[in-house]
């Protein structure tokens, strides 16, 4: 990857999008990258009714967003306890989603907070990392569950979804990646059907799986090999399990640092912004959860 291409970090004042930032932090100094702190102002026309607002608000409103970023930066730098880290803030009028594709063409990465200010962020915030990663070129990190600065690292595995199709390649670039940089174990789930089959396969049915069990081991090995010797001091943990892909995802990960899957997978059309497993992990995760994409 570019040691070059900036960390990107949406900014809105929240605790989570603070959360955010240390976690962006502590990626760009592992990369040796530059770390954007981006925030976006609402122009007058996205209130829908611009005559109803006072004289002076908008200057005001860009003198808290200062301030906000202001505070971010100082985040970030206590986060690098010292270490290189290069920081820049980036403060523009227009959507949140548009400022941020202005930025996702050249990143490395995005990183956004789980939850802002707006109490219904949570379920936004989907629908802003589905934008970027349906019209971006890198991976969009959603960060929920971080430990406070006080508080000990998170020093689990890294978990990544494997499907076995073209679209694994690259997640597990990104899911390598990581575990290589954190020094983590890398646990690899494969997960061989996206519907629970005991829907169509009662326990009273005489089903024999074992057929299906050695195709998906082979599936992963395959899959895994390349990935193997291109980075052979990662040591990889495998897991092979039968159906529902969003609950064994979030059993692996209970205690993971973070979580990284596809936007789309074995079903996953390209009309679509999110699969429905990366929808789900967007709302249930409870760790630090990383969508990538095949670029386009």
């Amino acid at each position: 990857m570019n040691i070059n291409r900036p960390i990107v970090v949406g900014v809105d004042g929240s605790a989570s999008s603070l959360d955010a930032v240390r976690w962006a932090a502590e990626a760009a100094v592992r990369r040796e990258s530059p770390l954007v702190l981006v925030s976006a102002l609402l122009t007058p026309g996205q209130y829908g009714v611009p005559d109803a607002i006072p004289s002076g608000y908008f200057d005001k409103q860009e003198t808290e967003s200062k301030k906000i970023l202001e505070h971010a930066a100082d985040v970030a730098a206590r986060t690098a306890r010292g270490r290189t880290l290069e920081i820049e803030t980036d403060l523009r009028r227009g959507p949140v989603i548009g400022v941020l594709l202005d930025h996702v063409q050249t990143a490395e990465m995005v990183v956004l907070g789980w939850r802002g200010l707006d109490e219904f962020t949570g379920m936004l915030v989907g629908s802003v990392a589905a934008a970027l990663t349906t019209h971006g070129l890198c991976p969009v990190a959603v960060i929920r569950g971080l430990p406070g600065p006080e508080e000990p690292d998170l020093d689990g595995p890294v978990v990544v979804g494997v499907d076995g199709t073209k679209n694994s390649e690259p997640v597990l670039a990104a899911a390598f990646e990581e575990a290589s940089l954190r020094g983590a174990e890398l646990v690899a789930v494969h997960v061989w059907s996206d519907y629970k089959l005991s829907m169509f396969f009662p326990d009273d049915t005489e089903f024999d799986w074992a057929p299906h069990e050695l195709a998906a081991q082979a599936t992963l090995a395959h899959t895994l090999a390349g990935w193997r010797e291109d980075y052979p001091h990662v040591v990889v943990r495998t897991v092979i399990v039968r159906d529902r892909p969003v609950r064994n995802l979030l059993a692996q990960a209970e205690r993971a640092q973070l979580l990284v899957v596809g936007s789309h997978g074995r079903g996953g059309y390209a009309s679509m912004l999110v699969g429905s497993t990366s929808r789900a992990l967007l709302q249930s995760a409870q760790c630090p959860l990383m969508i990538a994409h095949e670029p386009h």
